[in-house]
């Protein structure tokens, strides 16, 4: 559910920091989510909005111990 609201967020309403905070969610209830994280990484690319969508994506992958794609995030930063 999380998920698809932060989809609408992002595509539909352009309520970007709305969507990181529902993708967020998402990612604290499903760590694995693909559509959350692509959400995030797409916000990546807009500059308003990069540190806190590296923020959560970080807080992912710190929790699940992906070391080598926070290492990749840390370069984008």
């Amino acid at each position: 559910l999380e998920e698809r609201l932060g989809e609408l967020l992002r595509l539909h309403l352009q309520k970007y920091a709305d969507a990181i905070v529902a993708y967020s969610n998402a990612l604290r209830a499903r760590p694995g989510s693909e559509v959350a994280r692509g959400g995030l990484r797409a916000l990546l690319l807009m500059p308003e909005y990069a540190e806190r969508a590296s923020e959560a994506l970080a807080e992912t992958l710190l929790a699940t111990g992906e070391k080598g794609a926070l290492l990749e995030l840390a370069e984008i930063r």
